[in-house]
């Protein structure tokens, strides 16, 4: 039975004029190309995304070692400062009440520091008033 439906679709197939085999082997071609450019747009998008975690990971590793060097920063600049405020109190501490500066030791401290940090330690209200 199926032998027969195929020998029957053949034959009406053989009947069918050149224009419609040419018309049908077009439209296979162009079928093919579609599915062909659809697959390669598949494969060429998922090396870029591979690519860009790739990049992403580096980046995102580097980031993390300058927050960690960050921190680590910071706190050495926040011991800098306490230290450098607890020598002011305790230089200040030392003066008799008359030779005691009207800036608190702890707002001297911390102008010094931001003079240090501006890299104006050779002035002489620096070298008065920092050392």
């Amino acid at each position: 039975m199926i032998w027969a439906t195929l020998l029957s679709l053949g034959a009406r197939l053989k009947a069918l004029p050149e224009w419609v085999w040419y018309a049908a082997g077009v439209i296979a071609l162009i079928v093919g190309v579609l599915v062909w450019d659809r697959f390669d747009d598949r494969a060429a998008v998922e090396a870029d995304r591979a690519e860009t975690q790739a990049r992403s990971m580096d980046a995102r590793d580097r980031s993390a070692e300058e927050r960690a060097q960050d921190a680590v920063n910071d706190l050495l600049a926040e011991q800098e400062r306490q230290s450098a405020i607890s020598r002011a109190a305790a230089s200040e501490a030392t003066k008799p009440s008359e030779a005691r500066a009207t800036v608190s030791p702890q707002d001297r401290a911390l102008a010094c520091i931001d003079l240090r940090n501006a890299g104006m330690t050779n002035g002489p209200k620096y070298r008065e008033h920092c050392q």
